[in-house]
């Protein structure tokens, strides 16, 4: 065969696809998911050293069976979230008098014509009470400080607020 034997190494660039064509139970979870399915397709398409046909047809094989594995994986999670957010919907408890899963048909639809000339500002509650300052604006001693207290951690380029 011509292929560079470190490539198929227990620890090369394609030992564990190596292994996942041929002995797919020593596979674990973690080294299934550390393998990028596209980067090493790319490897095996056009690798650094020749490979022979058939070893890059059982390279592509074990490419699958990971991707196959990573697939399993993934609906195996979605299936146990979506569990998990149905049992804490079920548990909830919600107290909503009987009728309030409707609203009425009024106040959800816009009537066929809308006269601006008909409406009454005197009936609308007008906010008098406010003063001509924003009331949700802060005064500057509220949002700044006069000194920000940091400290230079010499050793790993951190910053930290001082106690």
């Amino acid at each position: 065969m011509f292929y560079s034997h470190t490539v198929l190494a227990r620890k090369g660039p394609l030992g564990t696809v190596w292994i996942a064509a041929h002995f797919e139970k020593k596979l674990k979870k973690p080294q299934i998911d550390k393998i990028n399915v596209a980067t090493y397709a790319d490897f095996i398409i056009d690798p650094y050293a020749p490979l022979a046909l058939r070893l890059s047809g059982h390279l592509l094989f074990g490419l699958v069976k990971i991707y196959e594995l990573k697939v399993r994986y993934t609906l195996k999670d979605s299936e146990k979230l979506a569990s998990e957010i149905r049992s804490s919907i079920i548990s909830m408890k919600i107290d909503l008098p009987l009728n309030a899963d409707k609203a009425p048909f009024e106040s959800v639809t816009l009537p066929s014509t809308f006269k601006l000339d008909e409406v009454n500002l005197d009936d609308l509650m007008l906010i008098t009470d406010i003063d001509d300052n924003n009331r949700f604006q802060k005064n500057y001693d509220e949002i700044t400080y006069e000194s920000f207290p940091v400290s230079e951690n010499n050793n790993h380029h951190e910053f930290s607020i001082k106690d």
